[in-house]
């Protein structure tokens, strides 16, 4: 046995002591080895994490932290989490993100926004521009980073005292669709009478579908043909646009909360000794 471990143990010495003429393309040494002089300066160009020359103004009072990054193209896209005071409600603040851009490789940040009165709700970017929603005006807008110009694609009609949010925004088979959420007038609103809209794209029109609480949501993707969506309380569903019908797909196990993990290894290690697991698992928070 003794002879058995002496043997592996200089084999491992042996193994850990060997070197390489080019370090970056030697072979399997330990890593404070493999980063050496010969490597380390052109790792330190291209390898790792580097400033992108964006530093969030943050506000007690008013947020600021960063909500989502996208791109266009090589176009970088920052949405972030700016409140607003809300005119005549004292102490009151709303969701009014700022939309910030810069070309990749570049160190200079410009604030862009939408020619209307209405915050940003939601921002989806592809390579044919950058498309926003807004919040309460049910409006659609693209923007072309290269020209940098706005063009509105749609805006939600809606009667007196009405208004809809732009919950979400995605791409398949070449459209836009587009997913809002809101009421028709006053007396929907008053009853709480929630309006959900599938809107697609057709040509510069849009084929409008219009459900009483329907499926709201917030992001979407599409992958081979299919086109997924996350919704607020389904979780991630399979969407068939020519239907407008959603099949729900497999729902995460509810996170554990603290008393429920407290319990739960409570119970685990309550148990007698011979029937206690060799390995137990327990929830995060």
């Amino acid at each position: 046995m003794k002879f058995y471990l002496s043997f592996f143990f200089a084999f491992a010495v042996i193994a850990c002591s060997t070197h390489s003429e080019d370090p970056c393309k030697g072979p399997m040494i330990p890593l404070e080895l493999l980063v050496s002089e010969a490597c380390e300066e052109e790792l330190s160009e291209n390898f790792g994490w580097q400033p992108a020359g964006f530093s969030p103004v943050i506000d007690n009072e008013r947020g600021g932290s960063l909500r989502k990054v996208t791109h266009s193209k090589d176009w970088l896209i920052i949405r972030d989490n700016w409140m607003s005071p809300v005119k005549g409600k004292p102490n009151y603040r709303t969701f009014s993100p700022r939309v910030f851009i810069s070309k990749i490789g570049s160190s200079v940040w410009n604030t862009i926004a939408p020619p209307t009165d209405a915050y940003v709700k939601n921002v989806f970017a592809d390579s044919s521009g950058l498309y926003v929603g807004t919040y309460r005006s049910g409006e659609i807008w693209k923007y072309s980073p290269e020209e940098k110009n706005w063009k509105r694609l749609l805006k939600k009609e809606v009667g007196a005292g009405g208004w809809f949010d732009v919950m979400g925004i995605g791409r398949t088979s070449n459209r836009l669709v587009v997913n809002l959420a809101g009421y028709k007038d006053s007396i929907e609103e008053a009853a709480k009478r929630i309006t959900t809209v599938i809107a697609i794209q057709k040509d510069s029109n849009w084929n409008q579908y219009e459900e009483e609480d329907g499926l709201q949501f917030l992001s979407a993707v599409e992958i081979s043909g299919t086109f997924f969506v996350s919704a607020y309380d389904l979780g991630v569903c399979k969407l068939d646009l020519n239907s407008r019908n959603y099949q729900q797909l497999a729902k995460f196990p509810p996170p554990y909360r603290q008393t429920d993990s407290t319990r739960y290894a409570y119970k685990i290690f309550s148990r007698p000794l011979k029937s206690r697991p060799a390995r137990i698992t327990i929830g995060k928070n």
